[in-house]
């Protein structure tokens, strides 16, 4: 299973996922799925210039995706945003060896994401002295 960036597909070349607005500045994701299945999936960007990355969770099959510091924590199988909290403003992430929580800044926050796309804040402004 895999993630990774590509140019606006030819329409109906692959099967098509939107997630957020649909708008002329989106980021186009290529998805293989666990049965070799190829899909794409379009994702709004933020209002801000901010990260633009993809973590792959092979282990998991699933994507953490961060279109200009939007994020997306996508199920690669059953095509399903499973994040429901619009986090706009993330610029890094990492995840830890099991795949199963994702670290990650948010404006001034430290937070983190767990497998099921539910969202923490682990240290806030006040707790980092900003």
């Amino acid at each position: 299973m895999n993630a990774e960036f590509i140019y606006r597909p030819i329409s109906g070349h692959y099967p098509e996922k939107h997630f957020g607005n649909i708008t002329p500045n989106c980021l186009w994701v290529k998805f293989v799925d666990k049965d070799e299945q190829v899909w794409a999936g379009s994702f709004e960007q933020s209002w801000v210039d901010q990260g633009t990355f993809i973590i792959n969770l092979t282990k998991k099959g699933k994507a953490f995706i961060v279109a200009g510091g939007k994020t997306f924590l996508i199920d690669i199988n059953t095509r399903e945003q499973l994040n429901k909290t619009e986090i706009s403003d993330a610029k890094t992430a990492i995840v830890n060896e099991q795949e199963e929580t994702i670290y990650f800044s948010s404006g001034f926050d430290l937070c983190y994401m767990d497998i099921k796309g539910n969202d923490f804040v682990l240290f806030d402004n006040y707790c980092l002295g900003v």
